[in-house]
């Protein structure tokens, strides 16, 4: 690694060094919150984009199975007579913004221990393709916004 022969890893260094791999952006955010989660086995922590995008946030974080878990949720909360959607809606949020850091983490640790067993290169191939971010998310969002605009616009919302 750099050229220097003396370096020894630890397992605690390929750990650290796999989870910022995985995580890709915004590192210096998540490997803080990710090593006091190991340190003091708490679970709370706050993150205000998942509080305020829930399921979008877990989707952009290649979280899929959570967003398809939350997506109709939300979407039929919807439908629910106020005030019962309004506080059924800020307690998903609440929820997601509270342990979103934390579900992100156990995803990562979850993903990564599916390749301990892989050569350097496979692992390395591995963790690109399954972590970082979705740029479909991003794209699906903005289309399904103008979609319900749409809709909105033609009287069937």
């Amino acid at each position: 690694m750099n050229g220097d022969t003396n370096l020894s890893t630890t397992p605690e260094t390929d750990k650290t060094k796999d989870l910022s791999e995985f995580i890709e952006s915004n590192q210096n955010y998540y490997l803080p919150i990710f090593a006091k989660f190991e340190a003091t086995n708490q679970k709370l922590s706050w993150n205000w984009p998942a509080f305020l995008f829930m399921e979008w946030w877990a989707g952009y974080r290649k979280q899929y199975w959570l967003f398809v878990v939350v997506l109709p949720v939300d979407i039929c909360i919807g439908y629910l007579p106020e005030p019962f959607d309004i506080i059924s809606r800020l307690c998903i949020m609440i929820f997601f913004g509270a342990l979103g850091n934390y579900l992100y983490y156990r995803h990562a640790v979850h993903v990564l221990s599916k390749f301990t067993s892989l050569d350097e290169d496979k692992r390395q191939r591995k963790i690109i393709k399954l972590g970082g971010t979705s740029t479909i998310i991003l794209t699906i969002i903005p289309i399904l916004l103008v979609l319900g605009l749409v809709l909105l616009q033609l009287g069937y919302m």
